[in-house]
């Protein structure tokens, strides 16, 4: 479930929900990107950004085959709000390897069950408002 959006647009993404999703062998299953730029170093520095917020990730479960299964990379300066994880089971692809997270600048909340090997937000992930991560 990829939401990538080059720097140098503007606008806004919500109200998005992605519901009773199952990944087999996905690469980066969970990832908002708003530094996507197609090719690296191909975009130069920018303020502007796509505002998202009120996303809903709820009953996904599957497998990942990269070590990152969820990755939230929003702006410095248009942050990722209200960002929903509802009973979250990935895992990864290779047997007896752990995936993690990676989020920077985004807010949001957990609820449910979480099945994920989580990197440094652990605490706030189990939490039922982790704020930012």
């Amino acid at each position: 479930m990829k939401q990538k959006l080059l720097l140098t647009e503007r606008g806004q993404v919500q109200n998005i929900e992605l519901t009773d999703v199952t990944v087999i062998d996905a690469g980066n299953p969970i990832i908002i990107d708003q530094y996507y730029c197609g090719a690296p170093n191909a975009c130069p520095p920018t303020k502007v950004g796509v505002k998202i917020s009120n996303v809903l990730y709820s009953e996904m479960h599957g497998t990942s085959t990269s070590d990152i299964a969820l990755n939230f990379n929003c702006s410095e300066n248009v942050a990722c709000t209200d960002i929903k994880l509802n009973n979250i089971d990935l895992r990864s692809s290779t047997r007896g390897e752990k995936v993690s997270s990676s989020c920077n600048n985004a807010f949001g909340e957990a609820i449910g069950t979480f099945t994920l090997q989580w990197i440094d937000k652990v605490d706030q992930m189990k939490n039922p408002r982790w704020g930012k991560c």
